[in-house]
């Protein structure tokens, strides 16, 4: 993830003044050396150069990108394919795409409780397929990355970027359909300029499921916002659900300041007035199955003395079986 703070003579999303082009193969030559091998990148707003680079495959037809993902697959480089194939998926006219999927060959699918509200189904999978859907502009096609999701501030502009991985989910229900999506690949590595300050996702083998776009709160009052990064994580048979804060040092370093962790289907979101609400899944009864937890326990923090304290604890029904989903997404 790399800081810049904005300049008032940046044209547009894309551009960033006073930054050498030649320090992207130095940082692309020093990212395969990188010992993160399981990381995704949040890109700041270098991203955006990286992004604007002018490339042969913008004006590619659905065709074209149907050949570059048959000829990925014929040699064997999977993530070359899953980066054609998700552009395909996210473009009109739509392609029949069921030769090149049974080539890729993917594992069987992971699964969804089947006590799920049907309309929160609906929502996993589109959500995570609409993570894809950006312009061009926003796709760095040499190196396979999207810039997923972005936000401004006054004076700064974060982006979070992500290479897709094709993976199956289902409802765990005999005859239940099968859904294609894409998830930012856990193996990723994003290149960096050199003169920037970065930081790293870490994320073990767990693919990103979905991210909110980022928020900006000046939490601690001192005239530099902190950032708020939510996220999904997927997780053996469902996700875990992350909110992480970052403060930004000297204007140009972000530093991890807190990490909040909702398991078992659970939820880390910021409210309106800064504090934070942390759900993890849990039993009614001890015999019950993960995928039958029924409750939340909830947890609320504030922001007080340089550090979050806890100051409540609530137990309320696992709202993704119902239409009360829709309250915490």
């Amino acid at each position: 993830m790399v800081l810049r703070r904005r300049k008032t003579e940046d044209r547009g999303q894309g551009a960033v003044s006073g930054v050498a082009s030649r320090p992207l193969d130095r940082a692309q030559s020093a990212s395969r050396d990188c010992p993160l091998s399981s990381v995704l990148c949040l890109l700041l707003s270098v991203l955006c150069l990286l992004l604007s680079e002018t490339s042969a495959f913008a004006g590619n037809t659905i065709d074209d990108d149907y050949a570059h993902a048959e000829k990925a697959l014929t040699q064997r480089k999977m993530r070359e394919a899953d980066f054609w194939i998700t552009r395909m998926l996210t473009r009109e006219p739509k392609r029949d795409l069921a030769e090149l999927l049974k080539k890729r060959s993917l594992p069987p699918a992971s699964l969804l409780s089947p006590e799920y509200d049907p309309s929160y189904v609906e929502w996993f999978i589109a959500s995570s397929r609409s993570l894809w859907q950006v312009p061009d502009d926003k796709i760095k096609f040499d190196h396979r990355i999207y810039e997923i999701k972005f936000a401004r501030s006054a004076r700064y502009y974060v982006a979070v970027a992500a290479s897709p991985r094709l993976e199956q989910w289902a409802v765990s229900r005999p005859g239940a359909p099968v859904y294609l999506i894409s998830t930012g690949d856990p193996s990723a590595r994003v290149s960096i300029l050199s003169n920037y300050s970065t930081l790293l996702l870490e994320t073990g083998k767990h693919a990103l499921q979905y991210v909110w776009s980022p928020q900006f709160k000046d939490i601690d009052a001192d005239g530099v916002p902190e950032i708020f990064i939510r996220y999904n994580l997927t997780w053996g048979q469902g996700f875990r659900q992350y909110l992480n804060i970052y403060k930004i040092n000297n204007d140009i370093k972000l530093e991890l300041f807190k990490k909040f962790e909702g398991q078992n289907e659970g939820m880390a979101r910021v409210l309106g007035d800064g504090q934070i609400e942390v759900a993890s899944g849990f039993p009614s009864q001890p015999a019950l199955p993960p995928m039958s937890y029924d409750l939340w326990k909830v947890e609320t923090w504030k922001y007080a003395n340089k550090v979050y304290e806890k100051i409540g604890e609530k137990t309320m029904p696992h709202p993704l079986k119902s239409k009360e989903w829709e309250k915490f997404v």
